[in-house]
């Protein structure tokens, strides 16, 4: 038999001061990003292959500081995008694989976000 606890949080014992509208809004702009920008084919075309590896994080270009070339998988002449590696550091935290994903991590984010805004102040939040 299961205790009080969970392994899926849906709340937490720490008031906040006041609401929390930067982690509202992180969650907002993820979920449009999911529904509105990413790009859903139910596989791995050119088009997906290329919008994820142009927003998302690929350890290499950051451990080694250069930004790959060729082909992406997708199907034969899916080159490579240009991109920011840094940029993509930031971009990345908007992409996400499902609806699982987003919906666990938007879970999280509004259980313990909520929590580390309160405590940080906005600006620091932020960054």
């Amino acid at each position: 038999m299961l205790g009080s606890t969970s392994l899926i949080p849906i709340h937490d014992e720490n008031p906040t001061r006041t609401f929390s509208f930067l982690t509202a809004a992180f969650i907002g702009i993820n979920v449009l990003v999911f529904f509105l920008l990413q790009p859903h084919s139910g596989g791995i075309d050119c088009q997906t292959a290329q919008f994820l590896y142009k927003w998302g994080v690929v350890p290499q270009e950051i451990s080694d500081n250069v930004v790959l070339t060729g082909d992406v998988p997708g199907g034969p002449g899916c080159e490579l995008l240009s991109k920011s590696i840094y940029v993509s550091l930031v971009s990345s935290m908007f992409l996400h694989g499902d609806l699982l994903h987003l919906g666990g991590n938007m879970l999280f984010l509004w259980v313990f976000g909520n929590n580390i805004e309160d405590t940080l102040g906005k600006i620091k939040y932020v960054l």
